[in-house]
C-alpha cells in the first residue's frame, strides 16, 4: 500500500436527505505501472457519484425533464444531461 486518500462520492438520498459518502481509497505500487487506485465495484471510475445514483436520475428522466430532476435531486443540470447522453 503506497497510502490512503479519501474519496467522497454522492448516494442516491434516503428520504428527503442528501448522503454523501467518504471512502478511504487505497493507492497500490504496481512494479508495471507506478501507483494505481484500487477499483470500487459499486462506483464507476473518476465519478462522484455512485450507480445507484445514476439509475435513479435515468429513471426520474424517463418521467420529467432535465430542470425538474435537477431541482429534486440537487444536482447541476450539466451533470443530469451528461448522464442522459
Amino acid at each position: 500500500i503506497h497510502d490512503r486518500r479519501i474519496r467522497q462520492v454522492r448516494d442516491r438520498d434516503l428520504l428527503d436527505k442528501r448522503i454523501l459518502l467518504r471512502l478511504p481509497v487505497r493507492r497500490v505500487d504496481c512494479l508495471r505501472c507506478g501507483c494505481v487506485t484500487e477499483a470500487i465495484d459499486w462506483l464507476p471510475t473518476a465519478s462522484r457519484m455512485t450507480h445507484r445514483l445514476q439509475a435513479w436520475v435515468e429513471a426520474l428522466l424517463a418521467l420529467m425533464p432535465i430542470s425538474h430532476v435537477s431541482r429534486l435531486t440537487g444536482l447541476h443540470w450539466h451533470t443530469i444531461k451528461t448522464i442522459d447522453k
